[in-house]
């Protein structure tokens, strides 16, 4: 039995870098499980804190950044914080208790998360929150006394944000918005009022993924994707409420000011923050709150911060490959080639068994026409040795690497560190920084559940076949361009490998085709009904397993209709529209 066998972690605020991504697989690798939402925490919780954001006395350092880092609901964890009181301590406790072969616990390694204000002194009580089963509202609003106390920029930045002080009737005209105030964002002259509604949505999600509010982000995404598709010319905010399923009174309210005014209040008025921001969390493995401090310090570029923090590209190396792949992994990937990195995988794969199968997940399964990265899963028919599974894709990976398709790692076994560590070298040097040691050099595991690689297909296949129209992408700065690894022709992609036990490809299937706001209603379906859905099955209560291998019978045995891949987004819309 593992250290860690029944008990669940979580990694606050996001488990992001390589130091934590490691972590995690040493939870895993000793029989523990990593929550990955709010509905996976049950019993036996154990929180762990990103060291960076714990000071000497054994406090969370700057709880603003902290919030806008969290992945998790804030809400709900707060609540489940206040309910079941679990034990919070630093992430390098993990690597400590396997040491000592236990778990030890002293008081003075504890840290109180009760004393951090993870709403963001939020007038929603713990007792007023939603139950932990239930999907939040986008009419739940959140008004900040930090906010209303912060001057005109803050006003109008919390008109935007949060929509709370908006007239909820119908914006007949400009003059009820302060017009001092107002940007126009494109000359209505020359553009649609859909374009112009499509502009300002998308500079919305941007904004609120910048500032790490994925659920904000998400519900404009998605409005701007409805009002992308909408065949007709929107002429009110009501109208697209309406008509458009993911277009909810609160974005409607907004749209009706945009189409009045030409703008919003506060729109404008930090996009450059937001520019610079997105800079660098567009760069692989830097998170907002990295962002966020090195704006504050002055810092413009990736050579800046090189030279300010060089431990930072030490200790998280995969930094260094994300700037050096910088434009390439922003570049969107055409169905075709997607399915020539397939065949690819499929031929090198018969050659190590030809019993392996592989398998595309993600958003090229649910039809899309082009995709953000590419997602395969592995298995075996009757094998359920993940250990087995795990040395079958290295092997895979180090073939893909000597054939020169395999351009990078992003995380290292002992035998992939062996190989690619004069890689990492490379790039070490060619930013200017000290070479570490060996006993420096980064953490490897013995075998991995999960690849994640940068991918190039080779000059044999018709750059013109595989390339889409991409829309404009972010541009390495000047300066920073001398680590550039990026091409014109056959970019380098990210391709991730995920193992699958062979009784549970369904469920893992379920869980890899997404997108996450179907995963997410769907596990709260099985919540609702008490049962637990994961990737490894859906379960009655905590250790029942009702069914993994049929991906229809779990839909069955939660009293649903099948879903497919391809309307597994228009049902989400459905629901939210419902």
């Amino acid at each position: 039995m593992g250290l860690f066998e029944r008990k669940i972690f979580i990694i606050l605020p996001n488990s992001r870098s390589y130091t934590l991504r490691f972590i995690s697989q040493l939870i895993e690798d000793n029989g523990g499980l990593q929550a990955d939402d709010t509905e996976s925490i049950k019993q036996q919780l154990i929180i762990l804190i990103n060291d960076t954001f714990v000071d000497s006395s054994q406090k969370i350092a700057d709880t603003e950044l902290f919030r806008r880092e969290l992945e998790l609901d804030a809400t709900k964890l707060w609540k489940i914080i206040v309910q079941k009181k679990p034990l919070c301590v630093r992430a390098s406790c993990i690597s400590e208790w396997l040491k000592l072969g236990e778990i030890s616990l002293t008081a003075d390694r504890l840290i109180d998360l009760e004393e951090v204000d993870l709403l963001g002194d939020s007038q929603v009580s713990v007792e007023g929150v939603n139950s932990i089963n239930e999907v939040p509202s986008e009419e739940v609003q959140y008004k900040s006394q930090s906010e209303t106390a912060a001057g005109s920029h803050a006003s109008a930045d919390k008109h935007m944000d949060t929509g709370e002080n908006l007239p909820s009737e119908k914006l007949s005209s400009p003059s009820e918005v302060p017009t001092e105030r107002l940007t126009r964002l494109i000359d209505e002259d020359k553009t649609s009022k859909n374009e112009l509604l499509i502009k300002a949505l998308g500079r919305l999600a941007k904004r609120y993924d910048v500032k790490g509010d994925r659920y904000r982000s998400r519900g404009y995404k998605l409005a701007k994707i409805g009002v992308e598709r909408y065949p007709f010319e929107i002429l009110s905010g009501e109208q697209a409420r309406r008509e458009i399923a993911s277009v909810g009174s609160s974005i409607a309210r907004k749209i009706q000011i945009i189409l009045d005014t030409g703008g919003l209040p506060g729109l404008d008025e930090a996009f450059d923050l937001e520019k610079k921001l997105n800079y660098y969390t567009q760069c692989h493995d830097v998170g907002v709150y990295s962002a966020k401090r090195w704006n504050l310090l002055g810092l413009t570029t990736f050579s800046e911060v090189s030279k300010k923090f060089p431990e930072i590209f030490l200790r998280d190396w995969t930094v260094l490959f994300g700037w050096s792949y910088y434009e390439d992994w922003l570049k969107r990937i055409s169905r075709a080639e997607c399915e020539e990195v397939l065949k690819v995988v499929k031929d090198n794969l018969k050659q190590i068994d030809p019993e392996f199968k592989v398998e595309l997940q993600g958003s090229y399964v649910r039809g899309a026409l082009e995709c953000g990265d590419i997602d395969l899963l592995f298995f075996k028919k009757g094998l359920d040795d993940t250990g087995e599974i795990g040395r079958v894709m290295e092997r895979l990976a180090l073939n893909l690497y000597d054939k020169g398709y395999v351009n990078c790692f992003l995380q290292l076994t002992t035998k992939i560190r062996q190989v690619f560590k004069h890689k990492i070298t490379e790039r070490i040097s060619k930013c200017d920084l000290r070479i570490p040691s060996d006993d420096d050099y980064p953490p490897a595991a013995e075998v991995l559940k999960k690849f994640y690689l940068g991918f190039k297909l080779r000059s044999e296949f018709d750059p013109k076949y595989l390339q889409v129209k991409n829309k404009e992408y972010t541009r390495l700065e000047p300066t920073d361009q001398f680590m550039s690894l990026n091409s014109t022709d056959h970019p380098c992609r990210r391709v991730d490998f995920f193992c699958c036990r062979w009784s549970e490809l369904g469920a893992a299937r379920l869980q890899w085709t997404g997108p996450k706001e179907f995963n997410r209603w769907i596990r709260i379906q099985a919540a609702q009904k008490g049962m637990k859905l994961t990737q490894h099955g859906l379960y009655r209560g905590e250790t029942t397993l009702l069914e993994s291998f049929d991906e229809e019978r779990i839909f069955e045995l939660l009293g649903e209709e099948y879903v497919g891949p391809e309307e597994r987004n228009s049902i989400i819309k459905k629901r939210q529209k419902t």
